[in-house]
């Protein structure tokens, strides 16, 4: 159950991203407050080249890890295959969180809650 819910959380950050980014929505006071999505913080993380792996954006890539995540712990199937991808999204998650702090000194408190989800996923699985 806990993994579903780090599932279904992972999921709506992304689509969240997915929203922001294609404009379908704006980082606004009646979605989420400032603190936790502004154009400082968000935004600013969402278009930098950190943002991509072969092209695709990082929560495109999201989205299909965490509806991977959630049809298998729906199911009940667990392939090592799966474990194996999940430490290796939480690596990259490691990787992510240094960039944020070091490189681009931003706090996006989104980036920073998917990568913990990222982590408790792998941790759990």
């Amino acid at each position: 159950m806990f993994i579903q819910v780090l599932g279904v959380l992972g999921l709506c950050i992304s689509l969240y991203f997915t929203a922001v980014y294609y404009g379908y929505i704006t980082a606004n006071k009646t979605i989420l407050p400032p603190a936790v999505c502004s154009r400082q913080s968000c935004y600013s993380v969402l278009f930098t080249g950190y943002a991509r792996v072969f092209r695709l954006p990082n929560f495109i890539w999201g989205i299909g890890y965490y509806s991977i995540i959630l049809y298998s712990a729906s199911s009940g199937w667990m392939h090592p295959a799966l474990v194996g991808l999940s430490w290796f999204v939480a690596a990259f998650s490691l990787y992510l969180m240094s960039i944020l702090l070091f490189r681009l000194r931003t706090t996006c408190v989104l980036c920073y809650a998917a990568n913990i989800i990222n982590l408790l996923i792998a941790v759990y699985l």
